[in-house]
Formats: C-alpha cells, structure tokens, sequence
C-alpha cells in the first residue's frame, strides 16, 4: 500500500507536457532504476533522459549544466532536444536498436555504461556498485552492441557537440536477468 502511494511512476500518466529527467549513476538519493521508470512513463509525451553519471545530487548542481536550457529552448521551438533512442533497449545480451539525431549535433559519441553487481550503498548512503564504461560504434542512426554476460544493467549514453558544448542523454536503465 505505501509504495502504491508514494511512488511516482504509479502517477504520472496524467503528465501531457515534456519532462525532462535528470540524474546521476552515484546519486544516493534517487537511484536511476525510478529515475528511468518515470521517463519511460512519460516518454509518449516528448520526455527526455539525462543519466550524468559524474552529477551531484541538488537542484545547483543540475542548473549548472546546459542540457536543461537546452531541454527547454527545444520544447518551445518544438525540436527535438537530445539524441535519444527511437525504441528503448530491452533486456538482451545483443541490442540494436535506431536513435534520432538533432540537426545541430555534431560529433556523435555513444556508450555503453554497464554495472557487473546490483545497486548497493554503504552506512552514508554512498554507491558502492561499480560501473564501466565503453564506446559503441554507431552507423548512421543504427546502435548495434553486445552486452558483456557479466553485465546486470546498464544504458546507452549519448553526446553530441553542440555550439562547441557537449549535452549527454541516454536510454533508461536497463535491469538484466543473469543466466
């Protein structure tokens, strides 16, 4: 009963604006699997995705990058803000998958951030859970990978030049099930 209560992806189906979802792979509040949750809820009404791994948690640390600005100048001239995945990742070893690409990007980048062991947090609450991070090859709009078998989650990041400043977006979080 609480955590049909409290938790936000349960209701946000009435959202008909574009959200933009920001967080970090360490942030020991909010932990990217709700984050990831709450974009895929809101995806359909023009969401995007921000996964900064390297992000502190607060509101200043987050208006200090420009994604967000970029986020709403592309809602108000109704472009598309970031590149982002045409159809999200699903839970596979071997992924392929298209991505959309803004007009004024250049210098495409895409990784594949994955974790080897779940979510877990010392006594403080700081991240434990180690990640890696390797370049993906990416062929006109098509992202094509194979997902390491030790892998139990991970997220496509993207980066693309835009008047000289890099803006990241990526999938949601994908949870793996072992073999």
């Amino acid at each position: 009963k609480v955590k049909e209560s409290w938790c936000a992806t349960g209701h946000l189906s009435g959202i008909q604006i574009p959200t933009y979802w920001m967080c970090s792979l360490i942030d020991q509040c909010f932990c990217c699997t709700s984050n990831s949750r709450s974009y895929l809820a809101t995806k359909s009404h023009g969401a995007a995705f921000s996964i900064c791994y390297d992000l502190i948690h607060g509101h200043y640390h987050a208006w200090d990058r420009e994604e967000g600005y970029r986020f709403a100048d592309a809602v108000l001239q109704n472009k598309l803000p970031f590149i982002c995945a045409k159809t999200e990742p699903e839970a596979s070893y071997k992924v392929q998958f298209q991505i959309l690409i803004p007009e004024d990007f250049k210098d495409i980048e895409v990784s594949l951030v994955y974790l080897t062991e779940s979510f877990h947090y010392d006594e403080k609450g700081k991240i434990l859970s180690e990640y890696q991070k390797i370049s993906v090859q990416c062929n006109d709009d098509i992202v094509s990978a194979e997902i390491p078998q030790e892998a139990c989650g991970y997220y496509f990041e993207f980066s693309g030049c835009v008047n000289k400043k890099r803006m990241f977006s990526s999938t949601a979080f994908v949870e793996m099930t072992r073999k």
